[in-house]
């Protein structure tokens, strides 16, 4: 991961503006937004939906450029941890405008979850897993259509912002 390593020994500061940053990624991770069901991956895991990952990112960005505000006076311009950020944020600084889209497109028509008359019209061992399903079609249509455009350039730089995120994660343990 060329551009993302860090050499040597973390410095105090480094370590507590990482374990800031990382505390702040967490938080997003607990309350996925927006408010919609995960869906089910191959293994039976719940997965977050692209549309979600996006959202996340944007906030993401907002986080770590407030922690680079912080950071700015307090490493120095070679910090590794400052380079770490830096690239965090260009890796997700173009999904910020697409996140806000999708929130404003969220807010004004969500995904339209079943409901029980369209259960009972399904043919299904269970309603249970005759609603997930129809649930799981429905928010795969909006997730799809609503980033249509955008979806290569937002699956890589969602990548890309994990692949940085677990480099600050291994560097915070050593």
């Amino acid at each position: 991961m060329a551009g993302t390593e860090i050499a040597g020994t973390v410095t105090a500061d480094e370590h507590e503006l990482a374990a800031q940053m990382l505390a702040y990624l967490r938080d997003l991770d607990r309350s996925p937004r927006p408010l919609m069901p995960l869906r089910r991956g191959p293994d039976g895991t719940e997965v977050w939906w692209l549309v979600q990952r996006v959202v996340r990112a944007g906030a993401a960005v907002s986080l770590a450029d407030s922690v680079l505000s912080t950071a700015s006076w307090r490493l120095p311009d070679t910090s590794p941890l400052l380079r770490l950020l830096t690239a965090y944020v260009e890796a997700g600084r173009p999904l910020v405008p697409v996140a806000d889209r999708l929130v404003r497109e969220w807010r004004a028509d969500p995904a339209p979850l079943p409901d029980w008359a369209d259960v009972a019209r399904q043919r299904s061992e269970s309603p249970s897993a005759a609603w997930w399903a129809l649930a799981e079609e429905r928010l795969a249509d909006w997730d799809l259509v609503h980033l249509l455009a955008e979806r290569d350039q937002a699956e890589r730089a969602v990548a890309r912002m994990d692949e940085i995120a677990e480099t600050l994660r291994v560097a915070l343990a050593s």
